[in-house]
């Protein structure tokens, strides 16, 4: 026979006990300035009624009309004690401790913080060409926020070439300085300012333009510009500036240049980046030097453009749809009499320019009108890229459309002339070709069942 020795352990829970009632993180409790908070202390079989102790180690009295911290009993709950504090200031924060008697306690640390807080989130700042700007961030927290500058998105380090990142005594207003302003620096600066520790930023945007005299854009091989005969040459000058440009231009005549009159000849784009000069080759007159010139109240520039003839290009042997979809079409092109890969003495001779590409011009047809109006037709511009290809698929197009086609060489002087499609093509219906699409499917779902069986 076994014997069994049973012992009463007293329950763990009606030993006295005194426990914080409140979440932590990373055993601190975080509050923001000018937040209340109430904490509560809850004892169980404790013989004294628990009271607060603040971080100086003074004991918290009760309520009364012009106190901000107080400690304050649950109503016929002398077990439940809380701790109540207003408008909370970062003086505050610190080691809060509930006890009852010598023996029990419990201490929580409470941590006051003041998130950052920039009223003007945004904001547009305008700089002169060669000289600095200063973007002022006010930045005030506690912890001490890390500032971090960005431009579009990428860190900026300091460089005392370009960037120079500053704050003043107080640690609350930032800078970044930026010198010698060209036009490569306009865009978005931001101020980040981050808190890690209460897991908090803030931030503020600069929206920055440049005032600054006009950049072309044209490259230095685009000076040599070949025309042909008794057609029109389009000759574009590209240019970048704040406040917007006034392009102008003019021909040289002997010793001096001539100003040409913004007429029917000169085409200036709505955005004021680029001007084209439709020049018109009737005769030998016309050919020369063109200056294109650019100003704005920031200072002008010129870019010269010498214009000589070119030879016309060849126009294609041949051309064929040879692949038709609902929303575009492939084109076998070819080219026998085609200059390709001009090289040695004949690539300096202007009547020997290379073939660039391929345009097509697409328009649809109307019923009853035989003769296509090309002037609203869609151009297609293919660059070849290798003289073996002779695909081009031209697209997006309008489905279950008959189309007039044509298509021309391009060189550096200009446009072959055009050699038409025949037949005209036609995109396909895109119903139909969904249907056909069920249908094979059908087919083919149907052909395996018959295999299956």
């Amino acid at each position: 026979m076994k014997f069994v020795l049973s012992l009463t352990v007293a329950d763990e829970a009606e030993k006295p006990s005194l426990k914080v009632l409140t979440n932590l993180v990373h055993g601190l409790l975080i509050c923001n300035v000018d937040e209340t908070k109430a904490i509560f202390c809850e004892g169980h079989n404790i013989k004294q009624k628990p009271e607060w102790i603040s971080p100086s180690g003074e004991p918290v009295g009760r309520k009364s009309s012009n106190k901000r911290i107080y400690a304050e009993h649950r109503v016929n709950q002398t077990h439940l004690l809380g701790l109540f504090l207003k408008n909370l200031t970062i003086k505050d924060g610190g080691n809060w401790t509930c006890r009852s008697g010598d023996e029990l306690s419990q201490t929580i640390t409470l941590y006051v913080a003041e998130k950052v807080n920039i009223t003007v989130k945004e904001v547009n700042v305008v700089g002169d060409e060669d000289k600095s700007i200063k973007l002022i961030c006010d930045a005030k927290g506690f912890p001490e926020p890390v500032i971090q500058w960005y431009r579009d998105n990428t860190i900026i380090d300091a460089d005392p070439t370009k960037y120079i990142i500053k704050q003043k005594k107080d640690r609350t207003q930032h800078i970044l300085e930026i010198l010698s302003l060209t036009h490569l620096d306009p865009g978005t600066y931001t101020c980040r300012a981050t808190q890690e520790k209460i897991s908090h930023f803030d931030q503020k945007l600069f929206h920055l333009s440049v005032r600054h005299k006009p950049l072309i854009l044209n490259e230095f091989s685009e000076k040599e510009v070949y025309a042909i005969m008794n057609e029109i040459k389009n000759i574009t000058c590209r240019a970048q500036a704040n406040p917007a440009p006034i392009f102008s231009w003019s021909k040289r005549n002997e010793e001096r240049y001539d100003l040409l009159l913004a007429n029917d000849q000169v085409y200036m784009s709505e955005d004021g980046t680029y001007s084209v000069l439709m020049l018109k080759v009737y005769n030998e007159d016309d050919l020369g030097q063109y200056k294109c010139s650019v100003e704005n109240d920031r200072g002008r520039q010129n870019f010269i453009f010498d214009v000589s003839l070119g030879n016309k290009p060849n126009p294609p042997t041949s051309v064929k749809a040879v692949d038709i979809k609902a929303f575009n079409i492939t084109f076998n092109v070819t080219c026998e009499t085609c200059l390709f890969n001009v090289e040695g003495e004949m690539a300096a001779n202007p009547n020997n320019l290379t073939v660039l590409g391929f345009n097509f011009q697409l328009v649809p047809c109307k019923e009853g009108i035989a003769v296509p109006y090309w002037e609203n037709a869609t151009e297609f511009v293919f660059n070849i890229d290798n003289t073996t290809e002779t695909l081009f698929t031209v697209s997006p197009l309008v489905n279950a459309t008959e189309y007039h086609a044509r298509v021309a060489t391009r060189n550096a002087a200009g446009l072959s002339d055009w050699l038409p499609v025949h037949p005209n093509p036609k995109t396909l219906d895109k119903n139909n070709v969904a249907a056909l699409t069920v249908s094979l499917s059908l087919l083919i779902v149907t052909f395996f069942t018959t295999l299956c069986y």
